[in-house]
């Protein structure tokens, strides 16, 4: 692929006059024609063959297409095109125009939540389908609600059994990640509405509690905001971030990409009191601020490890991509963000920020 770099973050404000009835599908493939330009010469012949021409295409010309395809939804909006419900729920925000339909889909939501709260298994079944008959592009928070248990059920299999074969071993801890995308993606999305997200946070804590496994959400559930928290402050201090591949997070320990080299490894933890950030290839490992000496100590140690491991699969991952790669591991601490929406404080944000402008001008002087 190539000038795809002209592409910048998504322009959400979109001109009234492209706002038309549209599913997810029929609107990708109007945007790619509009990005037509992007593409290189040989993506060009097979993008203009199916979207303008109309025609079929062979085998080999539709993986050409369909990494076309992935390459620029990934430039454009920061996330992989294979995670549907997320994709869907990105172009239907993007286009939708009428503030009362909007309204409508919330309170249906949120009235779903509610019921799933309360245990009324005959309105629950009632909400979800009405919500999916008139709503059926806007179902990310519907799967990240009824895919609570699934995820719970393989987290708790991955740890309880050691005779998983590989390959479903890789496939189950992929699942996972793929699910915590979907909650991040739903959680950053509705970022402005906190009272909607604590109805939700409510409803998926008592479905955790009634499969036995509140422990694990809650270790779930603080990994997703850091990721949200540390997606908005880099947003914040003007990067362009990109959530990983589900692939990449599984196996690669890469939870983000601020820019197309530099990935980033999100670790959180509420016995710490200050952020920390560290490239990978440091040698001089910072310390970490505790309530006691004695937990300095082990952070120090523990992240020691994180950071050795991140670096040498960043190593290999950028060998197997062809190109240099550059990490930092971020340690956030709980208290640094919103704990319902992940929003960060305004203290962590300029932390990065400092940290990121300091390594900057450090590179000009060499």
């Amino acid at each position: 692929m190539e000038n795809l770099n002209k592409i910048k973050s998504a322009d959400f404000v979109v001109k009234p006059e492209k706002i038309v009835s549209r599913n997810a599908t029929q609107i990708v493939a109007a945007e790619m024609i509009d990005d037509i330009s992007v593409f290189s010469d040989e993506d060009r012949v097979v993008v203009e063959k199916k979207l303008v021409e109309d025609e079929p295409l062979d085998a080999k010309e539709q993986k050409k297409f369909d990494q076309a395809r992935s390459a620029w939804w990934y430039n454009k909006y920061g996330f992989s095109y294979t995670m549907k419900e997320a994709r869907q729920e990105t172009l239907i925000r993007k286009y939708e125009s009428d503030k009362k339909t909007k309204e409508e889909k919330i309170s249906l939501q949120q009235d779903l939540f509610l019921a799933f709260k309360d245990g009324d298994s005959e309105q629950i079944a009632k909400l979800k389908e009405r919500y999916e008959g008139e709503f059926p592009d806007q179902c990310e928070g519907i799967a990240a609600l009824f895919g609570l248990a699934d995820y719970l059920k393989i987290q708790e299999k991955l740890y309880s059994q050691d005779t998983i074969e590989r390959e479903r071993r890789g496939d189950m801890i992929k699942g996972l990640t793929e699910y915590q995308f979907l909650l991040a993606h739903f959680i950053s999305l509705n970022g402005q509405n906190k009272e909607f997200l604590r109805i939700f946070w409510e409803v998926m804590e008592k479905s955790a509690d009634a499969c036995g496994e509140l422990k694990q959400f809650n270790v779930m559930r603080q990994g997703v905001l850091s990721q949200v928290a540390t997606f908005k402050i880099f947003e914040a201090i003007g990067a362009n971030p990109k959530l990983s591949h589900p692939r990449e997070d599984a196996f690669e320990a890469i939870d983000m990409w601020s820019d197309d080299k530099n990935a980033i490894q999100i670790k959180s933890n509420k016995r710490i009191t200050e952020p920390m950030i560290v490239e990978a290839d440091s040698v001089v490992f910072p310390g970490i601020e505790t309530e006691n000496e004695r937990r300095k100590n082990y952070f120090n140690s523990k992240y020691f490890i994180d950071t050795q491991r991140f670096k040498g699969k960043l190593k290999q991952y950028g060998l197997l991509l062809g190109k240099e790669l550059k990490g930092y591991l971020l340690v956030v601490p709980t208290a640094q963000f919103d704990f319902i929406t992940g929003e960060p404080s305004e203290k962590i944000v300029e932390f990065v920020r400092e940290h990121i402008n300091r390594k900057k001008e450090a590179e000009n002087n060499n």
